[in-house]
């Protein structure tokens, strides 16, 4: 388990904490208002990449933010 997320638990600052497989996630449609997503794209197939794109333009009422490390270009834009 990570330290980081041991330590913010420990110090309750969230009021909920999942971990998981993001693969595997499932949330109802237009659950977050805003969902980030740092430095986790270029770490997943091209294939599970754009499946967990998909994935978050549903969960997002209104934005999706998408950084990477490796500078890698998606061949879309993704607009809500």
């Amino acid at each position: 388990m990570n330290h980081t997320y041991k330590e913010s638990k420990k110090k309750q600052i969230h009021n909920e904490y999942i971990l998981a497989d993001l693969r595997k996630l499932e949330f109802k449609p237009k659950s977050f208002d805003a969902i980030l997503c740092l430095e986790v794209i270029e770490h997943l197939t091209k294939e599970e990449g754009y499946g967990l794109i998909k994935k978050m333009e549903k969960w997002a009422r209104k934005k999706i933010i998408i950084t990477n490390s490796k500078w890698l270009s998606l061949s879309r834009r993704v607009r809500l």
